[in-house]
């Protein structure tokens, strides 16, 4: 019997004992309590801090009755002591209700902290659990992730405490979470995941600045790569990434921080040159953002060298007043009117306000744990996409097709008058000399003939327009001086007015287009066809190509002067000028007027795929005395291919239509000159008669080349009547210039 009280006695103590701690530890709101419901507390809303000012306080020390009573309790989920000289400590009181023993941990976001040292006096006595840290080496640590993880024993006392030291010479920002390990696993994917998607974004942009670098080979791009490179570096330091690649570097994420933070300031102080052109627009702030630039460069490689010797807050400071310049010229530009300046101000806001908060909360002013995470990056990455946009829009004509505007023109009954008008004239004409076949009369019905002909192309173009079909084939490249001939050639086959233009297409002896080259020259040829009506005097026609190397873009400007009053732009009648109004905005370009009076223009501005060609080394020396290359014979269409073909790859060519006339040009020949003398032999020319007259003359070094169409004329045969080779027509592309080359 007694037996059985003493067992009852002590099962009713042990329950009071456990009730009592029940009671003790949901009465104690400076505690985190772990159960199978509440499997994650942070630190922020049950433990306490004390600042040690002094930095040499022991565990014993803080541990002490005298200064456990001057530790201050924690009220917030994002701790933020700033710079602190000496030591942080918090204290943090642990009670384990979890029935099936699972494992928990401490979880400490702070990547940027010099030392955080966790001690467990009431599981390992006064010892240090575990230090870790910028100023410890990465392989400290518990668990090889770049935040801090501290596994905690399951089978712990029902109540422990855990005190942390924290030391850093930068702000001291940390949010500590005591949580399980499932819900630990979750929140580490989700880190994960939103690391990895932003990456991923400057991975884009990253891989389309590559495209554009080597389209254009513009350096701006570049520095704009450079840029995106730092800043992955900067988010991956600034969430603990980087220490992983050299666990035993000390040191080594701090460093590459501050480099990135400063390299990234400098790059977009480089790239801000480049993309406003200040050499070119703002020349007096250029040499200020050159001067901004090395500033920052000089400070990366200071704190890299020796971060410990510098104060963080210059490199914020600096970092601060870099974005803040830019962003003041960034309005200075947009009065200016700096071609794309609107992009870049608004990118620059982004950035600047994006910066400007995410110092806010680095620095304690202005609290919030999603913006100090995620928020840099965020506002980079927001920047960089506004500048990507802004190069889209305007590549937009050369790696898009032709995009077609809301403006049509509505068929109504001023077009179809017009057309009419038009076609009645060239029916006429027609119905004039249809009865007479003399030659004059003959060329008047021709020329009638291409000017219906012209029509009906204007009206299948609108036609196109309308239905959003693809406006032209593709067609071969052509040298732009020669497909602006070509069209001068087909105006005057069908003039009837006996019109009087003069072209001045010189400067684009150089470029190629090569794409869309029919319509460039239907363009052109309408261009001469209607201006022609609105002068009296010459009509000049200048052409030349615009190059953004920036953008790789370039645009061919036509400009016609002079041109009156009368032509109005705009206007919604007829097929004239409207048509090209409406063909050129359906391209992408323009038409504007410039000028009053005697001085109007017409401005014609189209972009265009052109690529600027390099003359060979032959190609050069035609342009010297060192090489005379001439074309003997009447004109023919074979001559006038041949010639075209070599103008076209930049050769300097003499036209020659009698053969007498050769003899002057070897009289006056310099020493160095050699001669490369083409002959031809077509149903209007024969070359090997050409020959004879001439070939005394011909020096050791000179060549002499033989352009036939017969197909009965062989290498053999010609070399035979004395030429060095011969080419036949359908090979002029393929070995002409290789047989012009051995005069190198």
């Amino acid at each position: 019997m007694e037996a059985l009280l003493t067992k009852s006695f002590i099962q009713t103590i042990i329950l009071l004992a456990l009730m009592a701690l029940t009671n003790y530890v949901q009465a104690n709101p400076r505690m985190a309590i772990l159960d199978d419901q509440n499997q994650e507390i942070n630190i922020g809303y049950i433990g306490s801090y004390y600042i040690d000012e002094s930095g040499r306080l022991s565990l014993a020390d803080i541990d002490s009755e005298q200064l456990l009573k001057r530790f201050i309790p924690l009220n917030e989920p994002f701790l933020q002591f700033g710079i602190v000289k000496g030591s942080v400590w918090l204290r943090i009181d642990i009670a384990q209700k979890i029935t099936h023993l699972h494992p928990i941990a401490l979880h400490v976001k702070a990547p940027r902290v010099q030392s955080l040292e966790v001690y467990a006096p009431g599981l390992i006595s006064q010892k240090i659990y575990t230090e870790m840290g910028e100023a410890h080496p990465f392989s400290n640590r518990l668990v090889s992730y770049p935040d801090y993880i501290i596994p905690l024993p399951a089978n712990a006392p029902p109540v422990y405490t855990l005190y942390l030291k924290i030391n850093s010479r930068s702000p001291i920002n940390l949010i500590g979470e005591v949580k399980s390990l499932s819900k630990l696993t979750l929140d580490i994917q989700t880190d994960t995941m939103l690391t990895g998607f932003l990456l991923g974004i400057l991975l884009l942009l990253f891989g389309s600045n590559v495209f554009f670098y080597i389209k254009t080979r513009h350096p701006m791009y570049f520095v704009y790569g450079s840029l995106l490179i730092g800043i992955a570096f900067l988010h991956l330091a600034l969430h603990g990434y980087i220490f992983q690649l050299l666990p035993n570097f000390v040191g080594l994420q701090e460093r590459v921080y501050n480099l990135s933070a400063l390299g990234c300031a400098a790059a977009i102080t480089y790239f801000s040159r480049l993309y406003l052109e200040t050499p070119i627009y703002l020349p007096k702030i250029d040499r200020y953002l050159l001067g901004l630039g090395f500033m920052n460069i000089a400070l990366a490689l200071m704190f890299v060298a020796s971060p410990s010797q510098l104060p963080i807050a210059l490199l914020s400071l600096s970092a601060f007043a870099t974005l803040s310049i830019l962003f003041v010229i960034s309005i200075y530009a947009v009065i200016k009117k700096v071609p794309y300046a609107p992009y870049y101000l608004v990118a620059r806001m982004t950035l600047t306000i994006g910066h400007t908060g995410w110092l806010l909360s680095n620095y304690g002013i202005v609290p919030n744990i999603l913006w100090f995470e995620w928020g840099l990056t965020t506002s980079i990455i927001l920047e960089a996409l506004v500048h990507f946009v802004g190069i889209l829009t305007r590549l937009k004509p050369l790696i898009g097709s032709t995009v077609k505007t809301e403006s049509t023109v509505q068929h109504n009954s001023d077009v179809f008058e017009d057309i009419a008008a038009r076609m009645k004239r060239q029916v006429a004409t027609l119905k004039e000399y249809q009865g007479q076949i003399d030659a004059k009369s003959q060329e008047h019905v021709n020329k009638a003939q291409k000017n219906l002909e012209h029509i009906s192309e204007r009206i299948h173009l609108l036609h196109k327009i309308h239905t959003g079909s693809v406006l032209s084939p593709p067609t071969p490249a052509m040298n732009l001086l020669l497909l602006i001939d070509r069209a001068d050639s087909e105006f005057r086959a069908m003039d009837l007015d006996d019109s009087v233009i003069e072209l001045n297409s010189h400067s684009t002896a150089s470029w190629e287009i090569y794409k869309d080259t029919a319509l460039i020259s239907h363009l052109y040829l309408t261009i001469m066809n209607e201006l022609k009506h609105y002068t009296d005097q010459t009509l000049l026609i200048e052409s030349d190509i615009i190059s953004n190397e920036r953008e790789g873009q370039r645009w061919l400007q036509i400009t016609a002067s002079p041109i009156p009053g009368s032509a109005i732009l705009n206007s919604q009648k007829g097929l004239g000028l409207r048509y090209l109004e409406e063909v050129f905005e359906y391209l992408g370009g323009q038409i504007t007027t410039t000028g009053d009076g005697r001085d109007r223009s017409m401005d014609f501005h189209i972009p265009v795929s052109a690529r600027y060609l390099e003359p060979s080394a032959l190609a050069k020396k035609t342009h010297t005395e060192e090489v005379n290359l001439v074309l003997i014979g009447q004109y023919s269409e074979l001559l006038a291919y041949t010639q075209d073909y070599l103008t076209s790859k930049l050769f300097a060519v003499s036209h020659i239509d009698q053969v007498e006339d050769i003899h002057r040009l070897f009289q006056h020949r310099a020493k160095q000159t050699r001669f490369a003398v083409l002959l031809f032999d077509d149903h209007i020319n024969f070359g090997a008669s050409d020959l004879s007259n001439f070939k005394r003359e011909l020096g050791i070094k000179d060549r002499c080349l033989l352009i036939s169409n017969n197909v009965k004329m062989s290498v053999k045969h010609a070399q035979a009547l004395g030429f060095d080779n011969c080419i036949a027509s359908t090979h002029i592309e393929s070995k002409l210039i290789v047989e012009l080359e051995r005069l190198t």
